[in-house]
């Protein structure tokens, strides 16, 4: 079984600087000596991949997307792809998933499987989503945005995917706390503003109860 480092400091994201110690601007070589705190390389993609498969990729939010949402979605990577030529995509053992362009790092997403993931020494996986939202207020200082199932903090650059979603009636769900677990859950956070391709548009103040 896989023993990963379960410190606190280890795991704890740090808006536009990094994870731990891990800090955007890193090298893969860099990166590749906290192996025995986030795992090794189990699975490596480049960005014209990414482009290439685009709809397949976005299947994954299928039951979050109206399907001319997908097929807009899908249009804006594959014009964006001569931009992601040079980006290059790793998942670690722990689930940890890094994007690394012109060979520095750039972005992290951590899923759900990445259960010791905090801040301000919460662990983002381990408390109710609202919890979780409050804390990266906290953290950061600034008033979360919302849109669909995409909780934004864009100063910080930091996006949670499915703790909560907008019901339609001008309220919220919460994971968890219905028939759907919103098995999607990830924490996303970067170095650099959203790009061409990349545009986060329709968000709105989310008022925490």
């Amino acid at each position: 079984m896989l023993a990963l480092d379960d410190n606190y400091d280890t795991w704890s994201l740090k808006p536009r600087v990094g994870l731990g110690d891990i800090h955007f601007g890193m090298t893969r070589g860099d990166v590749g000596s906290f192996s025995q705190s986030i795992g090794g390389v189990s699975r490596e993609r480049a960005g014209d991949d990414l482009a290439e498969h685009a709809e397949e990729s976005l299947q994954a939010f299928a039951n979050l997307l109206e399907p001319e949402e997908i097929t807009a979605a899908v249009d804006a990577m594959r014009e964006a792809a001569p931009l992601q030529a040079n980006l290059v995509t790793e998942q670690r053992e722990s689930g940890l998933i890094l994007d690394y362009r012109d060979g520095r790092l750039c972005e992290m997403i951590a899923p759900r499987l990445c259960y010791r993931l905090s801040v301000g020494g919460v662990r983002l996986f381990g408390v109710s989503p609202l919890e979780a939202i409050a804390a990266v207020q906290r953290a950061t200082g600034e008033a979360p945005l919302i849109n669909r199932s995409f909780v934004m903090f864009p100063e910080s650059l930091v996006v949670l995917c499915d703790f909560v979603r907008q019901d339609g009636h001008g309220g919220i769900e919460v994971a968890g706390e219905g028939s759907d677990d919103f098995d999607e859950m990830s924490v996303s956070w970067r170095s650099l503003p959203f790009g061409p391709g990349e545009e986060w548009g329709g968000f709105e103040p989310l008022h925490l109860p």
